[in-house]
């Protein structure tokens, strides 16, 4: 229901685009009215008949920000049902990688420096900074740890 919060974004960064000299954020008292029209309870539900309704005309949904999320997660399933365990997604700029190892490296140690989460053998992150800089944070993050492994090894083996 933030949509009409993130219109005025969108138009911010849409007219940035076209005027980078005249740029600027969203006029402060536009955002806090926006924000009066947010609330979920403005969403009405009627399972009987199958429809929704926003009750309050100013307030909007998101539908690029939904579809993104089921897109990204339907193409996780597909991939998961295909075994494949790790990967890399951009659906429209929302990035989610997904890391699974069978043995010695720690996925967890190389996406928690994405703020991402997860256990030894499992973990991920979502995150929305772009294609090329998350890529670039996450081949960082498996150099480090290969980095760290190669001196515990050669400092297992001095002692």
């Amino acid at each position: 229901m933030l949509g009409s919060v993130l219109k005025l974004w969108h138009d911010a960064r849409s007219f940035a685009s076209d005027n980078p000299s005249l740029a600027k954020l969203p006029d402060a008292h536009e955002l806090k009215e926006a924000s009066l029209h947010t609330n979920i309870n403005l969403l009405e539900i009627d399972d009987e008949n199958n429809t929704v309704r926003i009750s309050d005309p100013n307030a909007r949904i998101d539908v690029g920000a939904l579809g993104k999320g089921y897109a990204t997660e339907k193409a996780a399933q597909l991939l998961e049902s295909m075994n494949c365990y790790s990967y890399v997604l951009n659906i429209g700029g929302n990035i989610h990688i997904c890391g699974r190892s069978i043995g010695t490296v720690n996925v967890q140690k190389i996406l928690e420096r994405l703020n991402g989460g997860g256990h030894f053998d499992a973990a991920g992150v979502q995150t929305s900074i772009g294609s090329e800089a998350t890529l670039t944070k996450l081949q960082k993050a498996i150099d480090d740890y290969e980095a760290e492994v190669l001196a515990a090894r050669e400092g297992a083996a001095h002692q």
